[in-house]
C-alpha cells in the first residue's frame, strides 16, 4: 500500500516496520509501519490520542486516513486503514497546530518564508480551489544515530471537490515542506473533514512544543 511514509522516505523519515507496541511513553509510542488494528487502537487509547482530521484516499478501495494528536499537541500520527484488520502508521509528528480562524483563512503559522514555493502553492491553490489549512505539524524522523528529531513541516489542507466526482464532498492534500521552503505534495485525499468536538477543543488549548533535543 502506498502511504505517506513511502513518499517521505526521501526526506529522511525512517519507516520502522512491525515495531512493537507498548505503553504510552515517548520512547515506547507507536512507530511507523503496518500493524494489527486492534493493537494500534489499544496503543492510541493508551497514549490518549484522538482524531482531529480525517479523509479518504480517492482510490477504488477508498482507505480512510486519520490525523491524531495527544492533548498537548506533542505527538500525533497519520494512520491509514489497511486490509485484513491492519492499520498503517504512515507518519509520526509533533508541534501540532490546527486552524483556529472562524473563517478558515490561512493561519500565519502555515506560511514558510517569503517568496518560497510553499507560499506560492498556498496562494495558488487557495485561489483555485478555496484551499484552507486544517492542520500543521513537524514530521518526526530518526537521525543516523537513531535519535528522533524534527524534520519537514507537514500540512493537511481542504478545498472544494475536484474533477466532478460526486463521491467526494471535499478534496484535500497532505504536503511536506523542507527547510528551504520547497513543497512536496505527497498524498491526495477526499472527504476531508474536521472531527468534532475534538478539533475545536484542541484549537482552544495553549500551544505546547514537544521536548526533543533538536
Amino acid at each position: 500500500m502506498a502511504t505517506l511514509s513511502n513518499a517521505m522516505k526521501s526526506f529522511g523519515t525512517a519507516a520502522v516496520m512491525g515495531a512493537a507496541l507498548a505503553c504510552a511513553t515517548p520512547a515506547m509510542a507507536l512507530e511507523t509501519g503496518c500493524q494489527d488494528a486492534t493493537a494500534v487502537r489499544t496503543a492510541l487509547r493508551d497514549e490518549g490520542q484522538f482524531v482531529l482530521v480525517n479523509g479518504v484516499r480517492p482510490t477504488p478501495e477508498h482507505p480512510r486516513n486519520i490525523f491524531t494528536s495527544n492533548a498537548e499537541g506533542s505527538l500525533g500520527y497519520n494512520i491509514e486503514e489497511g486490509t485484513n484488520n491492519v492499520l498503517c502508521v504512515a507518519v509520526r509528528y509533533t508541534d501540532i497546530r490546527v486552524n483556529q480562524n472562524v473563517d478558515l483563512a490561512i493561519p500565519t503559522w502555515a506560511f514558510r518564508g517569503q517568496g518560497t514555493a510553499h507560499n506560492r502553492w498556498l496562494a495558488d491553490t487557495s485561489a483555485r480551489t478555496g484551499e484552507t489549512v486544517l492542520l500543521g505539524a513537524t514530521v518526526l524522523r530518526r537521525d543516523e544515530g537513531g535519535q528522533e528529531v524534527r524534520g519537514a513541516f507537514m500540512m493537511v489542507t481542504r478545498g472544494r471537490g475536484r474533477g466532478g466526482d460526486s463521491t467526494f464532498t471535499s478534496a484535500g492534500a497532505v504536503t511536506v515542506t523542507l527547510n528551504d521552503g520547497e513543497i512536496r505534495p505527497t498524498l491526495v485525499l477526499g472527504n476531508v473533514e474536521k472531527v468534532q468536538p475534538n478539533y475545536d477543543r484542541f484549537a482552544q488549548r495553549p500551544t505546547v512544543v514537544a521536548a526533543l533535543s533538536r
